[in-house]
């Protein structure tokens, strides 16, 4: 597998979908700008270019403000959102169970070897 993750390897390495994967993950705590920026290893540009559409689309909410800084997480409620949400567990369930053959495969060939 490459540097990138697993849901990122199957619906692409784009802004919003670096955006999306970290807020998923994520999906109990809220994050700033800057935290999301950071976490997603994108441009401050780009994520004021992309961020506004996931808003529009209501992927994101609002959760409360701290000072200036207003925070954001994912909007469980959206549909098209939990739809994402399952596709995330599944692709990571899918790379846990292989894994987990792979690593028995490894322990049944250890123990004819030995």
């Amino acid at each position: 597998m490459s540097d990138k993750n697993a849901f990122l390897e199957v619906i692409g390495d784009s802004p919003q979908a670096k955006i999306l994967d970290v807020l998923i993950t994520g999906r109990e705590f809220d994050y700033s700008p800057t935290g999301i920026i950071r976490a997603a290893d994108i441009g401050r540009a780009t994520f004021y270019k992309v961020f506004p559409k996931l808003f529009k689309a209501q992927f994101i909410i609002t959760t409360r403000k701290l000072g200036n800084i207003q925070l954001y997480k994912i909007n469980k409620e959206n549909p098209k959102m939990l739809a994402l949400i399952n596709l995330h567990q599944q692709i990571i369930l899918a790379v846990l169970n292989k894994y987990k053959k792979e690593t028995e495969q490894l322990e049944v060939t250890e123990t004819l070897v030995a």
